[in-house]
């Protein structure tokens, strides 16, 4: 066994050669410059030491967690092993440099499987799950968790058609791995499945060879939340692919100050989920930045940078009680903020500037509340409303738009207090067709803007 000329190798070394019957602590083990990040044990426990040329050494992981029991450290040197790894106890199973230690799967299915509560994994590059994924029972996992309390931190992840997939898990963190597709033709880097009051945060996940179209499937998703609450994802790095961070059939889950780009389908998609959180992310150079979709009601999209969209920055469909305020939207291809069918949700202190539409409310968009937002230097119509009623839009600025406002077939909208461009006395006329009379002027413009 290789061990460094430290005190607490020495000691750990003379404790374990004495049989001493007394527990040991572990925080950090050191050979040669080791640069994984110290994990601290579950409990009092033994190390078990992979690779290496110790007497006692194992060769194999497996045979190692075979060997261990709860609370217990594997501490696995520097080389690959080329195995599926089960862990159905309580360890902490900890690499000595992620770039230099490999778990290869071979693409014979799960690199490591792991169905217990309070296990950690750190320091390793987990690699080659993927294989064709029409073989039956495959399951293409980096690590397939099931339990709780679990920490997945410090991780490389190559090739893996999903590299993290937690199912009924709770109470567990995702940090600090790096994810990264470079062959496989589909996949997602991280997955939550039935799961609530996970962690995921200051991870790299992308895709170094998006390919559009594989059977019609979404080829590759950054994050994936599929009937799962209370969770939280934050700080990440998620770039190229087809959705950033896509939340289904979930409730109360925060998604913030994450940094996403270079998405051909959406930076963010929600769908049939409610009370979700999305702040102070930034997305940019997506086809569509924010989806909200399909029943998914009371969610709360603030504070966002979205930059450079091709196609809608934020779009809403079939969903009511949104609230969407304070985003900078800029370099919008075509519509910035996009109502269709939605009610009551309120739309206000958002700056919309230098893209081609403003805010479009359409196909029965009724009652919403759009205010004090700030729409500029837009090319068509600042907001345009189509069959649509009973809507409020008032202190917003209009400043440089080729046509500030048109109304087709909506009724008893009503338009007051907002700033048309210059100072205005006597009440604005709001172009367009099908309205009443009365809703369609601002009966009393502002004379400075807000």
């Amino acid at each position: 066994m290789k061990y460094k000329s430290t005190l607490v190798p020495l000691i750990i070394f003379f404790m374990i050669t004495s049989s001493c019957s007394s527990a040991i602590t572990i925080k950090t083990i050191k050979k040669n410059e080791q640069k994984t990040d110290p994990i601290q044990t579950l409990s009092n426990g033994n190390i078990l030491y992979v690779g290496g040329v110790g007497q006692g050494n194992y060769s194999n992981i497996q045979d190692a967690v075979d060997n261990a029991y709860n609370g217990d450290t594997i501490f696995v040197f520097n080389g690959t092993y080329y195995e599926n790894i089960f862990v159905d106890i309580s360890i902490s199973l900890v690499g000595e440099n992620k770039d230099n230690t490999f778990i290869d799967s071979a693409q014979n299915g799960v690199v490591v499987t792991i169905n217990a509560d309070n296990v950690n994994v750190t320091g390793f590059s987990i690699i080659n799950s993927t294989v064709a994924a029409s073989i039956p029972g495959y399951k293409p996992y980096g690590i397939d968790l099931y339990g709780n309390n679990c920490t997945i931190q410090n991780n490389i992840f190559i090739e893996n058609f999903f590299s993290i997939h937690f199912k009924k898990a709770s109470n567990c963190k995702i940090i600090k791995n790096t994810i990264s597709q470079n062959n496989s033709q589909f996949g997602v880097g991280i997955l939550l499945s039935d799961s609530s009051n996970i962690e995921i945060k200051e991870n790299v996940v992308f895709n170094s060879s998006y390919h559009r179209k594989f059977y019609d499937l979404n080829i590759f998703d950054g994050i994936y939340l599929l009937d799962s609450d209370d969770n939280i994802i934050c700080n990440n790095k998620v770039r190229n692919g087809s959705i950033g961070i896509y939340s289904k059939a979930g409730m109360n889950n925060k998604i913030f100050k994450n940094n996403i780009s270079d998405f051909k389908k959406q930076g963010i998609c929600i769908k049939e989920s409610e009370k979700q959180s999305i702040l102070n992310n930034s997305i940019i150079g997506c086809k569509n930045g924010i989806y909200i979709i399909e029943n998914s009601n009371e969610n709360e999209v603030g504070n966002n940078r979205i930059i450079g969209i091709s196609d809608k920055a934020i779009y809403i469909k079939d969903s009511n009680r949104n609230y969407i305020h304070n985003n900078y939207l800029v370099f919008v291809n075509k519509h910035c903020i996009f109502l269709n069918n939605c009610k009551n949700s309120k739309i206000y202190n958002n700056l919309i500037l230098s893209s081609k539409s403003g805010i479009l409310i359409t196909k029965k968009s009724d009652s919403n509340n759009i205010f004090e937002n700030k729409i500029e230097k837009i090319q068509r119509i600042g907001i345009l409303i189509i069959n649509s009623n009973q809507n409020k839009i008032h202190h917003n600025n209009f400043k440089k738009c080729l046509l500030k406002a048109f109304i087709i077939s909506g009724f008893f909208n009503k338009w007051y207090s907002n700033y048309w461009g210059r100072p205005r006395i006597l009440p604005k006329k709001i172009f367009g067709t099908g309205n009443l009379l009365f809703g369609r002027f601002d009966w009393c413009p502002r004379l400075l803007p807000n």
